[in-house]
């Protein structure tokens, strides 16, 4: 039989046991892949991000599921498109495309075997920068063939930390929080990859 001396303290330490922090344990996995995904990023001349799309399996694993995705888009359309939202929404894929967030498909590239997001509106009346925004769907998947999100590594689980965060945030007399408005969307995504974030726009029907 083993035996060694451990310190009384060191009894409600998970590591003396062989379990580890599953956050530490997520950064240590998540390491590499960080590193890879910062030799990666550019800094473009408008100050923005370009990013590539941290591939888990190979994109090729991913079909074309342009039919499926219209026909969620049209039930999306028939469910909301009579809401007061509506117009507001249509508004903010027309504010992306003049801020240059996102952009028209040419019409010799419409016909490419490509990857498509359905997505749906999310209403927030009582947030201050963005009361409507689109939420799109990466975890839809079609038999037999993997999604989006399956694709793709998860990055690191940080929720963990979240504790931690607010006792710092508690140690003070004086608190501080922001909303940095449309913050994702500094983010550039790389040419070769924008083929697998394709998405409808929205036409009544």
């Amino acid at each position: 039989m083993h035996s060694m001396n451990v310190p009384i303290n060191k009894l409600w330490e998970l590591e003396v046991l062989g379990i580890s922090s599953p956050t530490e344990t997520e950064k240590e996995k998540g390491d590499l892949d960080l590193n890879d995904f910062n030799d990666k990023m550019k800094i473009l001349p408008d100050a923005r991000y370009e990013v590539e799309l941290h591939w888990k399996y190979d994109s090729k694993n991913l079909p074309c599921n342009k039919e499926l995705v219209w026909k969620r888009h049209e039930r999306m359309i028939n469910r909301f498109g009579k809401g007061e939202f509506f117009s507001d929404y249509q508004k903010v894929f027309q504010d992306w495309e003049k801020l240059n967030i996102i952009e028209r498909v040419p019409d010799f590239e419409l016909n490419r075997e490509c990857h498509y997001l359905s997505h749906r509106p999310v209403i927030k009346l009582d947030s201050q920068t963005t009361k409507i925004r689109p939420v799109f769907d990466a975890s839809a998947s079609q038999r037999g063939n993997p999604s989006l999100n399956k694709c793709l590594y998860k990055g690191i689980n940080l929720i963990e930390l979240i504790p931690d965060i607010l006792d710092r945030f508690r140690m003070y007399p004086i608190g501080i929080s922001a909303d940095i408005e449309k913050a994702f969307l500094v983010l550039s995504v790389a040419p070769k990859d924008r083929d697998f974030l394709r998405f409808f726009i929205l036409v009544m029907m």
